[in-house]
């Protein structure tokens, strides 16, 4: 199969190979970029998380004038007399705040970020698989048309031949006018199939051109499609594995609502007026614990177990998806192999029929339209083998997207 049809994959036709259109895809693809872009900032939101749980820091400054002088800093015992106040105080200052704990919910928040910014990943590498998928798809059917216009020009050509041959013998009076209009027929259609042919070719072009967010000036060669041998754990369930990692990690933060919280906060003052300063500084450690909130916690608690199982019963129902459509594909695959050998049959007894056929018609013992017939059906069945070859290499590439992962 490899020998006999490698003219369809190599054949230098004009534009661009499959492997360079692919690689152009993977540069500027404007869908891919934004999943990259999507990678990059969920690696922001993850360490945004982590930097708070280590708190924040405060700088603060202030000018105030009061209507009766005020002391720089609290009164504390023992008071001694020519304590300094002013009506005017200025103020810089510096809080650090942090919370010690908060029932593990900071934890659990830096784990769902991390697990975010892995299926930030997932769906790069997913987007990338698609989109390589989606350019064979449409460059193989691409081949696939210009195979069937080199048919129908060849067939066109064949047309184009009997029709001059003919008519010499018409003019001989060895053949009927008749025969002339029939043959005209068969070229008028012949030209009308090559234009939407054309136009065809065009519009995948177009499609091209969008994916691969450059232009694509057309179709030039591709190497055969082969069955990756893999048993990495495929990108579409590896995503939602994730996604239910999340869902149980989003039910550990909803937990953490049932458990008090505690806070330190530390800050330092320096005040000025009337020519003096005082330093004031603090450190405090809270505690929290919510009594009462109206049923909040018990239904964010309810709706975490909720989003936790609709997430892995998602997992199970996909990953039964992605079996039978594997195996729906396998199956494809096999069928569609089992139809090149029988196109690959029928096209040497049309052949021979066509030849046949020929000589009949050359020596005046059939009529023009059993020819004529004979060298449409030979044409057809060349376009279909060459139409069905690529079928199947798209076949193969839908199950290796299936199937690609890690």
């Amino acid at each position: 199969m490899r020998g006999l049809y490698l003219f369809l994959l190599c054949g230098a036709l004009y534009g661009a190979s499959l492997q360079e259109t692919i690689d152009q895809a993977l540069r500027s693809s404007p869908t891919l970029q934004a999943k990259n872009l999507a990678v990059k900032l969920q690696e922001h939101q993850k360490e945004a998380h982590k930097a708070k749980m280590y708190g924040e820091v405060d700088l603060s400054g202030a000018f105030t004038h009061y209507n009766i002088p005020r002391t720089l800093k609290p009164l504390t015992p023992p008071i001694t007399p020519g304590i300094t106040v002013s009506k005017d105080i200025s103020t810089l200052g510096a809080s650090y705040k942090v919370a010690l704990f908060k029932g593990f919910a900071d934890l659990a928040q830096v784990e769902v970020s991390k697990l975010a910014a892995k299926k930030s990943q997932i769906d790069y590498k997913l987007t990338k698989e698609e989109l390589i998928y989606n350019i064979k798809a449409l460059y193989f059917k691409g081949l696939g048309l210009l195979k069937s216009e080199e048919a129908l020009q060849a067939h066109k050509k064949a047309l184009q031949t009997l029709y001059d041959t003919t008519k010499k013998e018409v003019d001989l009076g060895s053949k009927a006018p008749l025969d002339l209009l029939k043959i005209k027929s068969q070229l008028v259609q012949i030209d009308s199939k090559i234009v939407s042919t054309k136009n065809a070719v065009e519009a995948l072009k177009a499609h091209i051109s969008a994916l691969t967010g450059a232009p694509f000036d057309g179709f030039e060669s591709a190497s055969e499609e082969e069955l990756r041998d893999t048993h990495a754990t495929p990108y579409l369930i590896k995503k939602l594995q994730i996604q239910t990692a999340q869902a149980k990690k989003e039910l550990k933060k909803a937990k953490a609502l049932y458990y008090p919280k505690v806070f330190l906060n530390a800050d330092y003052a320096k005040n000025w007026g009337q020519d003096d300063s005082a330093e004031v500084w603090q450190t405090s450690v809270a505690l929290g614990y919510n009594l009462f909130d109206f049923g909040y916690k018990s239904h964010t608690y309810q709706k975490g177990k909720i989003a936790s199982l609709i997430a892995q019963k998602n997992l199970a129902a996909q990953t039964l998806a992605l079996q039978a459509k594997l195996q729906e594909a396998t199956l494809q695959k096999a069928s569609l192999e089992s139809t090149i050998t029988s196109l690959k049959a029928n096209l040497e007894l049309l052949q021979k029929i066509e030849s046949i056929e020929k000589i009949k018609y050359e020596s005046g013992r059939s009529e023009i339209d059993d020819y004529l017939l004979a060298i449409a059906n030979t044409k057809n069945a060349q376009s279909s083998l060459a139409k069905t070859y690529y079928d199947l290499y798209t076949k193969i590439a839908y199950i290796n997207y299936l199937k690609a992962g890690e």
